[in-house]
């Protein structure tokens, strides 16, 4: 039958009489209306749609039999002919794949389980999750549907949506997504949504497992897409002379136009007179650095440029965006949510942390009229070799740098910088942001501090430094300092626990110092004095840094016994050091336990090296002693731990509400100074009777793995809201604290031992904003305390000097500044031309790279590859043969790949990681973990052995290295698996691992923009 009609309809009558199944006259005559639709086709098949679906619905009543199931079957064979092309999953241009997938919606154990999808799914709730989720994907799909929504059709729609949805496995094919993405796309909207949840486990008992692993390859997939994209031609090369439009970019945008409607209004914000002295020079277009106080209120300031900025553009009708650059991973986040609070429904703001698929992050970029993102990810983009990734300087109106005194040196802000003067098309507008701008090289020198000011003017491209000058009362409404404090207290005249210590130390230091004097005779390295006779205090200001230049130049000895033991030596000195350190501030206990931790670690990495057994059984020795002094410590004779006892206690006990930050040098230490003050009995006043409830939290950097004491973003962000909300009253930080976090105001900042630069003690002093406030050093040793009066005095110094800056005219101190950008230009122009002349000389050099503590061989220097992200690859597939691989502790994305092992020699030397980039994996080497031996020639150089700290000066004094192509890949593409097919395994599920971290964090950030009222665009 060609046709559902009259005589059609007759026959299905009298198959339902021979079965016994008896219709309702009711519903047959509705159908019956049906048929006089007119001429029209499209009516014509819309309704026999609902007829046929009226049909249905009548023969599979809820309590619907085998019998009620096999004329339904005979209606879908003998009925449907007339939509045959729209509806038959047996079409020949689906796949077989599309097929087996939609069969998944039938049963042979439930024949109506097709039925009970249709019955069940309610089309209103699948649409808006689809459109939400995969916004413009599904629009041709949805649009079919949406008019029995519209009509209150519900069982029509759901069953349209049905019929129609495998033909989407075409669309997913032309837009290079997996032809099956449509089935697991609608379990994952299904399972969004609580009415629609049951469904998808009706589907497949499975579901959760099967749409996990369906992301974990979809998120590979782009990866692997990323590497075989289209590379730049050399039309592609043509640098835009404007902003590329972001109307073009709009489906990089995750929220649709419906939900956008529905958000809060922005926030309302007035600046401060103070406020609107800072953005004046901005705000007349000049290139400026603002330098205000921590807590004036310099976000603000940068909303305010950046919104009238924006509306400037807009109002002429010319393209603009804004970036706006942050120098940690953890400001993105916050800056984003900053902004978005005061520009939401008006501009599209969003952030790039490192965390994304590397795809997507070029259309995310030109979508935004303002984007927060570190400099190194934006230089990638900008030196990337694939097309659809490239960013260009012209794309941008407006670069902000945030804590822009980092614009220094080698630093990504500079590089960037240095690409913007050497830039030759339309340059965007700089506005650089800080609290201190620092005083340069020489502490006590205004002309010294002058010469930095107009340097830090001239790398931002600044015409002037923005501050209050008209208005400082106005801020001293706002910001008042906190009363600064120094205590300096001594060390315990008796300390047997240290002693001890001290003691072996002394004695490995003496076992060096012959053989220390024999290199230096033989001039095998060149050593100084004060380095053969290494200090024997270990606590003099010097020997850290002492210690650590010597293991630096032992590392290019050529004997390899030699320098093995003393490697060793120096190892076990740095951990004596640091027990010390820690000694020093914290009961004995913690020194002991840090101790423990680091001489087991040994004996389970390099257990079979004799020297190193050597040096345990000095450990050995002490063990015992060191315990039972652990055990009878009288904490009050450490003066420092007393006074921070004192400063907790009285702090708490005027104001139990208060919030403090403590200031430490390292991760380690921070993680067990808070350790120590959640257990010590010494602070009834913080605790306030609860012993047992953690007061005291830590942050620590998010770079860094747990086993180094690192935090996750997320675990920061945790901490921080604890600290916010009061359920942590202390927090104690590293410098990570200074700038970069969202920490709430302090009542007192405590510098435990610890002082940095006068750009510190204006940082952590910022910290200190709330009234009354008060910021403490807590010196144990006299030249801390000393470092921080130099602070105070370079903090004057660089004050009086922006002052005096400010008085000359403009015109003055612009030529200064165009005359040091021209001096700057010529020398990168010089630094060029050396860099081409040494790559030339450098052309046939040939090195071969060994462990550097046993001199194992690693691979030949030309088996090195550069890849984008700074990583230094080994394409030798011999390599994994020489090496041991263990899981990394925290697998994650980085970049084009992800980290998923790490490398050892087989003397338990740390060598690298395991990378995976375009499929395959690679060895990324760490400069400072091997040495380099010459072998190119035959004269005196034959043989020498070096070490460079970085492979940027491994590339400039040493050997060129080559980009990786796809010859490297191809191969290193089954080298691991033919060598080591368990470690190829255990890669793979690490990388599993970090996709699935990588594709939580994705959905965190989009449940948070749906969640909050934040990210969101009103249409112009």
């Amino acid at each position: 039958m060609d046709v559902l009609n009259e005589k059609n309809l007759d026959r299905i009558m009298d198959l339902c009489a021979k079965k016994d199944i008896k219709l309702d006259s009711n519903e047959i005559d509705k159908v019956k209306a049906l048929f006089n639709t007119g001429d029209d086709q499209k009516i014509r098949e819309e309704n026999i749609l609902k007829a046929k679906t009226m049909l249905f619905r009548s023969i599979l009543p809820p309590e619907a039999s085998q019998k009620h199931v096999q004329i339904a079957g005979a209606l879908i064979v003998s009925v449907d002919q007339a939509l045959k092309h729209q509806i038959n999953f047996w079409d020949n241009d689906l796949s077989d794949e599309t097929k087996n997938y939609y069969l998944r919606f039938f049963s042979p154990d439930s024949p109506i389980k097709m039925d009970i999808l249709s019955q069940t799914l309610e089309p209103r709730e699948i649409v808006d999750s689809l459109d939400k989720i995969y916004p413009t994907v599904y629009d041709n799909l949805l649009d079919r549907v949406r008019p029995y929504i519209k009509e209150n059709m519900p069982d029509e729609g759901a069953a349209m949506f049905l019929r129609l949805l495998p033909f989407e496995a075409k669309n997913a094919k032309r837009a290079g997504r997996f032809e099956n993405a449509w089935y697991y796309d609608f379990l994952e909207a299904c399972s969004k949504h609580g009415y629609t949840s049951m469904l998808p486990r009706f589907i497949d008992s499975n579901f959760k497992d099967d749409l996990l692993q369906y992301k974990l390859k979809t998120t590979r997939k782009k990866v692997e897409d990323f590497t075989m994209a289209d590379l730049m031609r050399e039309e592609d090369y043509l640098i835009p002379h404007e902003p590329r439009d972001q109307k073009n970019f709009k489906n990089f945008r995750e929220i649709s136009a419906e939900t956008l409607m529905s958000m809060a209004d922005p926030a309302l914000y007035e600046l401060r007179p103070y406020q609107n002295e800072l953005v004046s020079n901005a705000l007349s277009g000049k290139n400026t650095i603002i330098c205000a106080p921590t807590g004036s209120g310099k976000t603000v300031v940068a909303v305010d440029i950046i919104m009238k900025h924006l509306k400037s553009y807009r109002e002429e009708r010319k393209v603009a965006r804004v970036v706006m650059f942050v120098p940690t991973v953890p400001l993105v986040n916050q800056q984003t949510i900053r902004l978005v609070e005061y520009m939401r429904g008006t501009y599209w703001i969003d952030g790039l942390s490192g965390a994304e698929v590397v795809p997507t992050r070029c259309g995310v970029v030109l979508a935004a009229d303002v984007v927060v993102m570190t400099p190194q990810i934006f230089i990638n983009m900008m030196n990337s070799v694939v097309k659809g990734e490239r960013l260009y300087i012209s794309d941008f109106t407006m670069f902000i740098f945030d804590e822009c005194h980092h614009c220094d040196e080698a630093h990504p802000y500079k590089i960037l910088m240095d690409s913007v003067h050497d830039f030759k098309g339309p340059k965007p507008q700089i506005i650089g942001l800080t609290a201190s701008l620092g005083i340069g090289a020489n502490p006590r020198s205004q002309a010294a501090c002058a010469d930095h000011l107009i340097k830090m003017c001239a790398n931002l491209n600044a015409e002037c430094i923005s501050t209050v000058q008209k208005h400082e009362s106005s801020l001293l409404q706002y910001v008042q300092p906190p009363e600064d404090v120094v205590l300096s207290v001594s060390r315990p005249t008796t300390d047997e626990f240290a002693n001890l210590i001290k003691q072996n130390m002394l004695i490995i230091q003496m076992e060096m110092t012959p053989m220390l004097k024999e290199i230096q005779q033989s001039k095998a390295v060149i050593l100084r004095p004060d380095e053969i006779g290494i200090p024997k205090d270990p606590m003099s200001t010097n020997y850290q840094t002492i210690v650590g230049t010597l293991r630096s130049k032992l590392t290019s000895l050529a004997d390899a016994s030699r320098r093995h033991k003393l490697l060793r030596a120096i190892d076990h000195l740095r951990f004596y050091y640091h027990a010390l350190a820690l000694n020093d501030l914290l009961p004995s206990s913690y020194a002991f336990k840090y101790l423990e931790e680091k001489m087991s670690h040994q004996k389970q990495v390099v257990q079979k090296n004799e020297f190193n057994l050597e040096y345990m059984k000095k450990y050995e020795d002490i063990r015992e002693d060191l315990l039972k002094l652990t055990r009878h410590e009288n904490i009050e004779t450490k003066g420092i731990l007393k006074h921070l006892h004192e400063q907790l206690d009285n702090q708490y006990k005027n104001n139990n509400m208060s919030r403090t930050l403590i200031f430490v040098t390292t991760r380690a230490g921070a993680q067990l100074l808070a350790d120590y003050l959640n257990k010590t009995d010494k602070l009834p006043h913080l605790h306030n009777g609860k012993q047992k409830v953690q007061v005291v939290g830590f942050v620590t950097s998010s770079n860094q793995s747990a086993s180094a004491s690192g935090q996750s973003n997320e675990m920061q962000r945790e901490m921080l809201q604890k600290f916010d909300t009061g359920s942590i009253k202390v927090l104690v930080a590293t410098s990570v604290a200074e700038e970069g976090l969202d920490i709430s105001a302090c009542n007192l900042i405590i510098k435990y031992n610890n002082v940095g630069s006068e750009r510190s003690l204006i940082q952590r002093r910022g910290r200190a904003r709330a009234r009354d406030s008060k910021s403490v050093l807590l010196a144990v040793e006299g030249a801390v305390a000393q470092q921080e009066f130099q602070n105070m005095r370079s903090e004057a110094l660089m004050h009086k000097t922006i002052k005096e800056l400010q008085h000359e005219s403009q015109q003055h101190l612009l030529s200064k500044i165009q005359t040091k950008i021209e001096v700057q230009r010529k020398n990168r122009e010089l630094e060029e031309m050396r860099k081409a002349e040494k790559r030339r000389e450098l052309e046939d050099r040939r090195y071969l790279l060994k462990c550097c503590v046993c001199s194992a061989r690693i691979c030949e220097s030309r088996r090195i590859r550069a890849l984008a992200d700074d990583k230094y690859v080994c394409c030798d597939p011999e390599f994994w043969k020489r090496c041991n691989i263990k899981d990394d502790e925290d697998p994650k994305k980085a970049g084009v790949s992800t980290i998923c092992g790490k490398i050892y020699c087989k003397c338990g030397q740390l060598w690298g990681t395991v990378i995976r980039y375009s499929n395959v994996f690679l060895p990324a080497l760490v400069s400072n973990y091997f040495i380099m031996e010459r072998f190119d020639r035959e004269d005196l150089e034959a043989g020498h052995v070096s070490n460079k700290k970085t492979w940027r000066l491994i590339e400039q004094e040493c050997f060129n290295i080559a980009r990786l192509d796809d010859n490297n890949l191809r191969e290193m593409y089954n080298a691991l698996k033919q060598i080591a097919a368990d470690q190829y395994e255990r890669m793979e599920q690490q990388e599993q691992i970090a996709n699935q971290r990588a594709l939580d964090r994705y959905e965190e950030k989009r449940a948070a923009r749906k969640e909050r009222p934040k990210v969101i665009l009103l249409d112009d």
